[in-house]
Order: C-alpha cells, then sequence, then structure tokens
C-alpha cells in the first residue's frame, strides 16, 4: 500500500500505489523550452522585476524579517520569514503544527510536526527553493542558479507576462506569473496529479533608513509580497499576513543546522522483533498501543507517508480533531481529513511522543486473524527507527544511534514524498536506469511503472508491435480510486545488484494522477519478498540482504 501524508496518502486497497522516482538516466518530462537566464527576449523583464521591487536597494550583511499571522492545516499560529540577499532563508510556523525550513546557502534543512530536522530531496527541496527565492528576491540576482524563460512572447495586450523558471539542474518547470508591475504574483508548480500554486499579493514597501542610516542608499525601500498563500506541497494548505517587516542584523546561526528534539525513545528490554499478522493479501499488519492502550492491528507500509487511525477509535480514545489536510494516491482522488495528536504511540521497544495522526477511511481489511484494523503506520515510525522488514512477514525496529549493520553494504536511499526510493535497471527500448519506491504495502505485485513513465518508456506501445497502447488487462484501486493497467514482460529487471530474468510487471494504461517528473514506479512485496530490507532513514541509506 502507498499512501503518503500531504503528497500522495490513503485509502486501502489490493493495490495502493504512489507516485515518486527520480530519474537519474531518463526524465520522464524534457522541457522544450530551456533558456539561459538573461537571455535577450527575458532580460528586459527581468531588469524591470528588479526596479519594480527595488532589489538592488537590498542593505548588504542584513536580513529581511517578516512575522506576522498564519494559518496552517486550518490551524491558527505565528509566522516568521527571513530572507538575505544571497539566497539564504528561514521560515517558522509556530504552534501546534511547528513547521521549520532553513537554507543556508548551501544545505536547505526542513522539520515538520516535531524538531527532527531532514535534508528534504528531489520535488521537496525545488519547490522551498523556489517559494523562497520567489518570495525573498533572490530569483532576480544574475548569479541565483536558476534557468528562466519567457513561456509566451512579451505582449502586453496578451495578458500577463508568463516565466517558466527551473532551478539549475533541477526538473520542475515552475510558471511564474508577474503582474501589471512585473512583480511575481503566482508561482505554479507541475505535481503528481495537478499543480501547486503560491500567491503574492499586498506588496509594501519595506524601509532601508532605520536599519542602514548612513545615507549609502538611494531610491526606494524593498517591496516584498506581505500576503503569500497557497500549498507548501499537496494537501497542506498555509496564508501568512506580514504584520511587521523590517530589515535586521544578520544571525547566520538562524540559518543553519539547530538541534533535534528527541520525541522517541527505545526500550531496551523489550525485544526488536515485532509479532506480525500477514493477511492472505501479502499486507503486514502489526499491533500498536495508543495512550497505553491496545486498540487493534495497524497495517505497516513502508509506502505510507504518515501514520493514520480510524474516525471512531480516535474518538473512543478521546482524541480531539484538530485542522484539516487532504489524502490522495494513484488513481486522482482525494479526500479530505482532520488531524489528532495522541500522548503517546508504542511499537515494540519504540516510543513516540505527542505524534500527529491522520484521520484514515476504513480500508479493504476490517479485521486480520479476528483483530480489528484500526490504521497505518509508516514514516513516522521509520524516520525514528531502523527498520529490519521482510515482506513475507518479519520486522525488528533498533535505535539508530545503537544499530550495526552485521553483513552486507548500505546503499544511498533516497527519500521523496516521504517514502523510501532506490535505484533500478531494467530493459526497455534501451537500458534505463531509475528511482523505485520500495512498498511492502504493494503486496501482491514484483513492479508497476506509472503511466506517464510508461509512455515515455515505449511500454504502452509494445501490443502488437504497434504504436497505440495495449488494451489493459484489468483494473485496480488506487488510494485515489480506480486505474487500469495490464502485465508486460521485461527482458531483465535489476536492484541491488540482484537481477531478475524476465519479470513481469504490472503498466498503468491510461492516466493515473501520479504524473511526477521524477516517477518511474514502485518495486512491491513480491519482488521483495526473498530479501531482507534494512531500511535507515535518518542515514539515508538501505540495505538489501538475502533473507
Amino acid at each position: 500500500m502507498s499512501i503518503h501524508l500531504f503528497a500522495r496518502p490513503l485509502v486501502q486497497l489490493v493495490l495502493v500505489l504512489l507516485a515518486g522516482a527520480c530519474l537519474p538516466v531518463l526524465h520522464a518530462y524534457p522541457s522544450a523550452s530551456r533558456a539561459a537566464r538573461g537571455s535577450e527576449d527575458v532580460a528586459p523583464i527581468l531588469s524591470a522585476a528588479r526596479r519594480a521591487i527595488g532589489w538592488g536597494s537590498w542593505p548588504t550583511g542584513l536580513c529581511l524579517r517578516l512575522s506576522g499571522t498564519l494559518t496552517y492545516l486550518g490551524v491558527d499560529e505565528r509566522g516568521v520569514t527571513e530572507f538575505t540577499s544571497d539566497g539564504r532563508l528561514r521560515q517558522a510556523f509556530e504552534g501546534e503544527l511547528e513547521r521549520e525550513v532553513r537554507f543556508d546557502g548551501e544545505v536547505l534543512r526542513l522539520a515538520e510536526h516535531a524538531r527532527l530536522w531532514r535534508e528534504p530531496q528531489l520535488f521537496a527541496r525545488e519547490v522551498e527553493l523556489l517559494r523562497g527565492w520567489l518570495h525573498g528576491g533572490y530569483w532576480l540576482d544574475p548569479g541565483a542558479p536558476l534557468e528562466i524563460a519567457l513561456a509566451v512572447p512579451a505582449d502586453a495586450a496578451a495578458g500577463p507576462t508568463v516565466l517558466l523558471v527551473r532551478l539549475a539542474g533541477g526538473l520542475l518547470e515552475a510558471r511564474v506569473e508577474l503582474d501589471s508591475e512585473h512583480r511575481v504574483r503566482l508561482l505554479s508548480v507541475p505535481s503528481g496529479d495537478g499543480f501547486l500554486r503560491t500567491e503574492f499579493e499586498e506588496y509594501s514597501e519595506v524601509a532601508r533608513e532605520a536599519a542602514w542610516a548612513d545615507g549609502a542608499f538611494v531610491g526606494s525601500g524593498v517591496r516584498i509580497a506581505h500576503r503569500v498563500s497557497g500549498e507548501l506541497s499537496f494537501g497542506s494548505r498555509f496564508s501568512l499576513v506580514a504584520q511587521t517587516a523590517a530589515f535586521e542584523p544578520l544571525v547566520q546561526e538562524r540559518f543553519g543546522p539547530a538541534p533535534d528534539r528527541v520525541d522517541a525513545s527505545f526500550d531496551a528490554d523489550v525485544p526488536a522483533e515485532i509479532v506480525v499478522h500477514r493477511a492472505r493479501s501479502g499486507h503486514l499488519f502489526v499491533s500498536a498501543l495508543v495512550n497505553g492502550e491496545d486498540v487493534g492491528l495497524f497495517l505497516f507500509d513502508t509506502g505510507a507517508g504518515f501514520s493514520g487511525l480510524r474516525v471512531s477509535v480516535a474518538e473512543e480514545l478521546g482524541l480531539a480533531p484538530f485542522g484539516e489536510t487532504r489524502l490522495t494516491g494513484m488513481g486522482g482522488g482525494v479526500t479530505r481529513a482532520g488531524l489528532r495528536r495522541a500522548r503517546t504511540l508504542q511499537l515494540g521497544p519504540l516510543t513516540v511522543t505527542d505524534l500527529l495522526l491522520i484521520d484514515t477511511p476504513p480500508g479493504m481489511h476490517s479485521e486480520v486473524d479476528g483483530i480489528p484494523v484500526v490504521g497505518v503506520l509508516g514514516w513516522d515510525i521509520l524516520l525514528r527507527s531502523v527498520v529490519e522488514l521482510e515482506a513475507a512477514g518479519g520486522l525488528r525496529l533498533y535505535d539508530p544511534a545503537q544499530y550495526r549493520l552485521a553483513a552486507g553494504e548500505w546503499l544511498p536511499l533516497t527519500l521523496h514524498y516521504k517514502v523510501p526510493y532506490v535505484s533500478a535497471r531494467f530493459e526497455a527500448e534501451d537500458e534505463v536506469e531509475g528511482l523505485f519506491m520500495l512498498d511492502c504495502g504493494a503486496a501482491g505485485i514484483t513492479a508497476l511503472f506509472f503511466h506517464d513513465a510508461a509512455q515515455t518508456l515505449g511500454l504502452l506501445a509494445r501490443a502488437g508491435g504497434g504504436s497505440e497502447p495495449g488494451e489493459p488487462d484489468s483494473t485496480g484501486r488506487g488510494a485515489g480510486g480506480m486505474f487500469q493497467h495490464r502485465r508486460e514482460e521485461l527482458a531483465w529487471f535489476d536492484f541491488a545488484g540482484r537481477r531478475q530474468e524476465p519479470l513481469s510487471v504490472l503498466v498503468s494504461t491510461a492516466p493515473d494522477g501520479e504524473a511526477d517528473p521524477y516517477s518511474l514506479g514502485l518495486i512491491g512485496g513480491e519482488l521483495l519478498s526473498p530479501f531482507r530490507v534494512v531500511l535507515d532513514y535518518a542515514g539515508r541509506r538501505v540495505a538489501i540482504l538475502p533473507r
């Protein structure tokens, strides 16, 4: 089962799938409109945009700090945003759903809902930097690592100016709409099943005189949007209204590393081995205590980007609802879901305090071995432990500070949409390498290719040797609804240095809500079953070992 919070979350099924796979060799969406910064057509627009916000008046050695009210996932909080002229940024949400982003000029760091810092990769990294640099104005610095081009020829009579903006070396081609004064009005970033939009409004001048009183500058102050709203990622809506804005002395430490706030502990007297109830479908279920009570079984799923609890059980435990997010997945449908907070959640030796849980709708399993199924455990458990997983039915949790790999070697692990990916090679029209999600929740399959990736790879044109996609063999239900697929045979498929010759895989034959420039597909439980998979999210590494 593949389910994500804020990106590709939940609904349970025979196959619940989700997107995300970086393509080191193949880019699923090559752009035909890439242009270098400063090209002849865009240079006058950038010059006008610099004048519009007073970019040349930014005081060197100071940061611009905005502070005000914030609504995040339906919860009222405080928001603080800081920018420097050289691209460093910090955004902090202060309240029940604390969140903070820091970029020190080299490393981007993110902590969500707890003070466990991580370095976002792929989609999350590109979106955070694009949004921050567009708001703070750094995108206009001639040295900024961006590629900028006109989406259409500049023509005032034809409507607003629209630019295509991409991080140097990135895959996301964002559309940036400027207002009539050449200030950023709208950022649209392509996501798996649509666009993430961020609106920039209510530009106001931030006077520099008080912060820089020696008369070194001429002209007006810097103008910056005082109202910013949209989605940080899928389902995570926010709205920030600045009430104060001023230049302040630059404090380097506020943009760099910060300590974790430990919210998890391991009991050395409790065995690492977790009792697993394996359903006939191959899905893995485990017992966990919520606020000290055994409430039933949870699906354990590496494809779940969050942890959740059924509404009826949460209400029985007295967990009060607050805020709201959205859940979706393969198929493209959307489900609204509330948020709750558990005082403790215990799984084997691991105890997590003040854990954010998402309301999850009933799934395909109402009970396993006569025990009710009440929720799902994913990202939150994997982020705080080293997990040894056997898709055939084994699960062990270890303290990351104490764990040592007894045999084999670590491989790089990519975290995309809060789920794990590894590199795999396979035969399509040519040899291709890309990232595939390790999804023990997709229990009954070997591997699946998402629709857009399958089109790019030529997998849909194989039936009959023609150019049109072949008919689907069957339909499946994903986290976002129904999708169509058929079986194809690859000459070989190789991941973690282990080659399968040949390999029958599933191919999604129609749009499935998983259009993502990093995505190829997933590796399911059937292909994982011969192995012991060791996942170390904190160390961004994985070991795939024979059982």
